[in-house]
């Protein structure tokens, strides 16, 4: 699938919805009907999901880590981050990657 390859890129809706020969609303209804989630919220789990990876496998920074996962802003990532692990991605590195 062209998101889940790639997911690091800038994804717009319009892009997507133009790839697939159909309307934004019809892209977006039939998208969160297959996948329970809307565009901007599946791209953010799969970047999300990257960005766990990182911060346990590498010594990366945090800045490095948003944009090697798509983010191009680090307050935006570090926000949607705590969303949805409710921990900040410092804090998860800290408590969880030992290792490191």
């Amino acid at each position: 699938m062209y998101i889940n390859e790639n997911f690091t890129e800038k994804i717009t809706l319009d892009e997507i919805s133009e790839m697939a020969h159909i309307s934004k609303e019809h892209f977006c209804r039939t998208f969160k009907q297959i996948t329970g989630r809307c565009l901007t919220n599946y791209i953010n789990n799969l970047r999300i999901q990257k960005a766990d990876s990182l911060l346990q496998e590498t010594d990366l920074n945090i800045t490095e880590i948003a944009l090697n996962c798509g983010f191009s802003d680090v307050n935006y990532f570090s926000r949607i981050y705590k969303k949805v692990k409710n921990v900040s991605p410092l804090n998860f590195r800290k408590n969880f990657c030992s290792n490191l």
